[in-house]
């Protein structure tokens, strides 16, 4: 946690609004910033444990910093799992054939 807390600091958040344990509760969203510059820090990930959601992560960079990413079967069974429209659409999308794939 105390690492979390300070990269949100180096990221810009010098005296962020919540504490370690805030970020430990169950189902907690935070969000900073705001968009199209926005990070949202989840402490959870419906429709997968947090071990299949580590053992699926892709590696992949926010600017500068390495970052780790949901990877596609994770993503693709939370988003299935929140059930919103949205969600579901963009299931619907992401398993369409891409143009110009065999």
């Amino acid at each position: 946690m105390r690492k979390l807390l300070a990269a949100l600091h180096d990221f810009g958040f010098r005296n962020p609004p919540v504490s370690a344990g805030d970020l430990l509760q169950t189902r907690q969203i935070l969000e900073l910033g705001r968009p199209p510059v926005q990070v949202h820090i989840m402490a959870f990930v419906t429709g997968v444990s947090w071990e299949e959601a580590w053992a699926s992560r892709e590696p992949g960079g926010y600017g500068n910093a390495p970052v780790h990413f949901l990877g596609r079967a994770a993503f693709l069974a939370n988003k299935q799992a929140t059930g919103r429209p949205k969600d579901l659409g963009d299931i619907a999308a992401l398993r369409r054939p891409r143009r110009g794939s065999a």
